[in-house]
């Protein structure tokens, strides 16, 4: 599954845009800025 991040600053776009990749069979998360973007790419998609 591909894996895709969101950075939006509007929150009902974020959300219908990572709704849309969720829908077409990708792994998507959303995020309102890059700070908060690379924590929760690391979170999710980071294996350690």
């Amino acid at each position: 599954m591909k894996k895709i991040l969101v950075v939006e600053d509007a929150q009902s776009l974020r959300k219908d845009i990572v709704e849309m990749l969720g829908f077409e069979g990708f792994d998507a998360v959303g995020a309102e800025n890059g700070l908060v973007g690379v924590d929760r790419a690391r979170a999710r998609f980071c294996q350690t």
